[in-house]
């Protein structure tokens, strides 16, 4: 067995590195220098070269792990994340706009202000003496039927 396919075939089965380079010395007859060079080649993905074998090395199925869309969304797409975070306010409870921005982290989002006075959003928010407040559609609704908020 070579080196590279030793190390590849026991890495779970030692508690450290040491040990499993100790483990390898001794399996295969191995110097320590020799074992930290394979050790090296497969951290790099260098492919070791083993008398015998033949043909071209297949390269292995990989599966990528990565962020969902809604992942990427929730972290950069601003009218995603306010879509999300209003279906969370309460009745009853309103924010002023300054908390409410802060609340959301959209600050460094760049047109965060043009989305926040989109349409979508109006009936979430209100105004009362230059204050905008946000709060449930049915909390802001109430407070502009009242004239309190415009």
């Amino acid at each position: 067995m070579s080196i590279t396919a030793f190390l590849r075939a026991n890495t779970g089965n030692y508690p450290d590195k040491e040990s499993l380079t100790l483990a390898c010395m001794e399996a295969t007859g191995a110097k320590r220098s020799k074992v930290t060079q394979a050790f090296v080649d497969i951290r790099t993905g260098k492919t070791p070269i083993v008398i015998g074998m033949t043909g071209t090395p297949q390269p292995t199925n990989t599966t990528f792990k990565g962020l969902s869309e809604a992942d990427i969304r929730a972290k950069h797409d601003t009218r995603f994340i306010l879509s999300q975070i209003v279906k969370k306010l309460e009745k009853g409870l309103y924010v002023t706009d300054t908390d409410f921005i802060k609340q959301c982290d959209i600050k460094n989002h760049s047109g965060f202000r043009q989305i926040l006075d989109d349409p979508d959003f109006r009936m979430y928010h209100g105004k009362a003496q230059g204050i905008t407040y946000w709060s449930h559609p049915e909390s802001i609704k109430k407070m502009k039927e009242e004239g309190i908020l415009t």
